[in-house]
């Protein structure tokens, strides 16, 4: 009888396909794990037209809130994820639009 196992990925593995180990994710710069929620943030703001007050007023949290939490992950991705006019997100970037699609997918497998 054939056994079948299942490796567990760990979380980090999505974001960073390419890197094989914790240890040489630390050595890339990436000192915490990005945040599902963050994710949800990102992507949210996308599909409100880039209105983070209405994006928090739909996930009833506050805009701060959601601002701080891109700015962490833009941070910690090393990429700006959307272009700013002042306070104002103006534009998906094209690393954004590939960060984007990413977070699709996780969100997308994370809910079914």
């Amino acid at each position: 009888m054939r056994r079948h196992t299942t490796i567990a990925m760990p979380a980090w593995a999505w974001y960073f396909p390419g890197v094989s180990n914790l240890k040489e994710l630390s050595l890339l710069g990436y000192k915490r794990r990005v945040k599902l929620q963050q994710l949800r943030y990102i992507w949210e703001v996308s599909q409100h037209g880039l209105n983070v007050s209405a994006t928090a007023q739909s996930l009833y949290t506050s805009q701060p809130g959601i601002s701080k939490q891109i700015r962490l992950l833009e941070d910690e991705l090393g990429v700006e994820i959307f272009t700013r006019s002042g306070k104002h997100l103006t534009r998906v970037t094209p690393a954004g639009e590939a960060i984007l699609a990413r977070a699709e997918r996780i969100l997308h497998e994370v809910e079914n």
